[in-house]
């Protein structure tokens, strides 16, 4: 991925925290002897990809969202190109919550398993609600700050696809299949979720990153 890295305010504090805790739970996995170590270079290289991938998929998230930041910029666009407002609209909406959903597998998922032993509970095709419940019997209080931070209610809803929108930029989030406990957000505030979950998957790469660097996977 990127070589972004937050230097101020809200995304740098979400960044510190995260990088810490992500930190935390690695050295306490390499010393209960969970981590997969000597990974082959082929393997390594296919991981790199699909950072790369989700990286360029939030390039063009940015770029979207700076053409149709404001309703005026929206409907200019919406002008240019012969497309409804609406489909303007639900084109950056599928896209936000794409980017936002294969950062939770793509990265949290497929990156925490890349680098784990099928031992403990750990299974390489299990699913991410699974797998942090697994690393937390592993490694309670790490685990726990990690699966805090990463296993939201936005999430599950996005995951299990109990979720709608309405008009007036007003999304509802469900809690499960009956629809019958659910949450309302703003778009506005959907995309700075969103944003929280780019910067805490920047931050997994980036301790992982550093990690591999200083030979921490090594045999």
């Amino acid at each position: 991925m990127s070589d972004y890295v937050p230097t101020s305010g809200e995304e740098k504090k979400l960044w510190d925290k995260a990088t810490a805790i992500f930190e935390e739970l690695f050295n306490d996995l390499k010393s209960q002897n969970v981590l997969r170590l000597g990974t082959l270079h082929m393997d390594r290289e296919r991981l790199l990809k699909i950072w790369n991938n989700s990286d360029e998929f939030g390039k063009a998230r940015n770029t979207i969202f700076k053409i149709i930041s404001s309703k005026q910029e929206a409907e200019e666009f919406s002008k240019k190109t012969g497309l409804s407002e609406e489909t303007v609209v639900y084109t950056f909406l599928t896209q936000l919550i794409s980017l936002t959903l294969i950062e939770y597998e793509s990265i949290f998922k497929t990156s925490l398993l890349f680098f784990l032993e099928e031992d403990k509970g750990i299974r390489r095709n299990m699913t991410l609600t699974l797998l942090l419940i697994a690393i937390e019997k592993i490694s309670p209080v790490a685990g726990s700050k990690v699966r805090s931070l990463v296993d939201t209610e936005l999430r599950n809803s996005l995951a299990h696809g109990i979720f709608w929108f309405e008009p007036g930029g007003k999304i509802f989030l469900a809690k499960d299949s009956y629809l019958q406990e659910v949450e309302q957000m703003t778009l506005a505030d959907f995309m700075i979720e969103s944003k929280k979950v780019n910067v805490i998957s920047h931050a997994l790469v980036h301790t992982l990153g550093n990690k591999i660097r200083e030979g921490f996977f090594k045999l």
